[in-house]
């Protein structure tokens, strides 16, 4: 786990535990606030386990879930559904994401959530055809208000690029060390 401040990109925590679970969520979270941070937004992958550990730990915090990564997981999504080859195959999958991509871009929240409207009103549509398609909906319905909540925020980044670049930058670095063999050595 890392913790980097989106505006300086200083490395505020780092802590690796030998499971990626809800516990060593909370407990990494902890240790950020133990060392006397409280953040105002809190930026994340789409992870679960961090909704309800920021939700514990810094009540007050923002979560926003980065945009990137949610087209990351609306395309896999429509891969699974529609097949590797769907935009050939079924043009209205590559439609539909398209559709959420362009609601994801906005630029204002008014747009966003108008786009978003948009497509939640396809959902009849693309189920009765394909059944599987309720699962697009699901992951967009479930994580709209922590995506939407970035756009037109001059507080909220829109992704986590500056915890990405700082990862990139710490493997980077210690690749010279030919990695860690176990925990104990990490």
């Amino acid at each position: 786990y890392m913790a980097v401040d989106a505006y300086t990109y200083d490395l505020l925590h780092i802590a690796i535990y030998p499971y990626n679970t809800k516990e060593s969520a909370v407990a990494f979270l902890l240790a950020v606030r133990a060392k006397g941070y409280h953040p105002r937004v809190v930026v994340t992958d789409l992870r679960v386990d961090y909704g309800p550990a920021i939700a514990e730990v810094f009540p007050k915090a923002e979560h926003h879930l980065c945009l990137f990564h949610a087209a990351e997981d609306v395309q896999d999504h429509v891969k699974k559904v529609y097949g590797p080859g769907y935009a050939a195959t079924h043009p209205e999958a590559q439609r539909l994401k398209e559709m959420i991509y362009a609601a994801m871009a906005a630029q204002t929240k008014r747009t966003a959530q108008d786009r978003y409207e948009k497509i939640k009103a396809l959902r009849p549509e693309y189920v009765k055809v394909t059944p599987g398609a309720a699962v697009i909906f699901d992951f967009l319905e479930t994580h709209w208000p922590k995506l939407v909540n970035g756009i037109e925020s001059d507080l909220i980044p829109r992704t986590n690029n500056t915890a990405e670049l700082v990862i990139r930058r710490f493997d980077q670095h210690y690749q010279n060390f030919c990695g860690f063999d176990t925990i104990i050595t990490a």
